[in-house]
C-alpha cells in the first residue's frame, strides 16, 4: 500500500503562503470545537482564532480584514494546515492498518472469519438440497397418489 502525504511546499503553493506563513497556524480544539490559532506576521505575540461559523458556512478571523468578511492569509493558512492535518491522520491511520494486518492476531482472526463464512455456505448448500429433495419426495407422492387414484384404490 503507497501513502500519499501532500507536502508543505505544494500546500504552500496551493494557498499562496509561504512555509514561515504555514508555520504560523497551530490546530486547537475547545469543548470540541476546533479552530486555528495563527499569529501575526507583524505584531509579535498577537494571536488571531480563524473558525469555521456553521451558521453562515465560512470561515471567519479575528483580524481587522477577517472582522470586515475579508479574506485574510490567516484563513488560508488555517487551510492549508487543516489539509495537512487530515493527510497526515489518514497516513497515519493507513499505517496503522498495515500494522495491524501484519500481526498473527490478525491472520487468525480473518482465518476464522473465512471458516464461518465457508460454514455459513455449507448451510445454505445443505438448505437448498433438503429443500429440493422434499420437493421430489412431495412430486413422487402426488404421482403415486394420481397412480392409486387412475387405478381406483383410492
Amino acid at each position: 500500500m503507497t501513502l500519499i502525504l501532500i507536502t508543505i511546499t505544494t500546500l504552500c503553493e496551493k494557498y499562496h503562503l509561504t512555509p514561515e506563513q504555514f508555520d504560523k497556524a497551530t490546530h486547537c480544539e475547545s469543548n470540541g470545537v476546533h479552530f486555528y490559532i495563527v499569529e501575526s506576521q507583524t505584531t509579535p505575540g498577537t494571536e488571531y482564532h480563524v473558525k469555521f461559523n456553521r451558521q453562515y458556512g465560512k470561515l471567519t478571523c479575528t483580524c481587522k480584514a477577517g472582522q470586515q468578511a475579508i479574506s485574510c492569509w490567516h484563513m488560508r493558512a488555517a487551510l492549508a494546515a487543516e489539509e495537512h492535518y487530515k493527510a497526515t491522520e489518514q497516513a497515519r491511520r493507513q499505517q496503522e492498518q498495515v500494522e495491524i494486518e501484519a500481526t498473527k492476531l490478525y491472520e487468525f482472526e480473518q482465518a476464522f472469519r473465512d471458516l464461518e463464512d465457508a460454514l455459513d455456505a455449507l448451510d445454505r448448500i445443505a438448505q437448498e438440497a433438503d429443500e429440493r429433495e422434499q420437493s421430489r419426495r412431495d412430486a413422487d407422492r402426488t404421482a403415486y397418489n394420481y397412480y392409486e387414484l387412475s387405478l381406483g384404490i383410492i
